[in-house]
């Protein structure tokens, strides 16, 4: 996890057995190592391994020790650690998960698309991402499937005729 710096402008600290209920909005970190129940939208997001964040989550960047329900909405990467879970819905630009993590609900890889979300989705809206229509989806065909049909030859024992 990384060093939280407290001089840091416009961050903030969310200690242990601390709890907040209410909206953080902030252009620097914020780290919960308490428990949060609300909505924080933020650049940097970090967890701790005892953090609770209940509530909508919007961020930049977000490193998940602790436990996040009902929305995570990440722009750039989702880095979910061994100790960490999330709940609900998610959308990332890119994810990392950790073996022992957990991911529980819906998910949603944007790819690096815009993130502009309705509010009646029940994510919050994000920062659009300024290539918003540089990436479309592109045709894949479909897997090709070896036919079961096939008359197979008996394989030859070495040493034995």
């Amino acid at each position: 996890m990384s060093d939280f710096n407290p001089d840091k402008s416009n961050s903030v600290y969310i200690g242990v057995g601390a709890e907040f209920e209410g909206a953080i909005h902030a252009q620097g970190p914020v780290v919960v190592d308490g428990t949060v129940v609300g909505e924080i939208a933020c650049d940097e997001l970090i967890v701790g391994e005892h953090g609770i964040v209940e509530g909508k989550v919007s961020a930049i960047t977000a490193d998940i020790y602790g436990k996040v329900s009902p929305a995570v909405s990440v722009k750039d990467a989702l880095i979910l650690r061994s100790s960490g879970r999330v709940e609900g819905k998610w959308v990332y630009g890119a994810i990392e998960v950790e073996r022992g993590a957990v991911l529980n609900g819906e998910s949603d890889p944007t790819g690096g698309r815009s993130m502009e979300r309705q509010p009646s989705d029940g994510v919050p809206p994000i920062y659009a991402s300024s290539a918003d229509q540089a990436v479309e989806s592109a045709s894949v065909a479909p897997p090709r499937i070896a036919s079961a049909n096939r008359n197979l030859q008996p394989k030859r024992l070495l040493g034995k005729r």
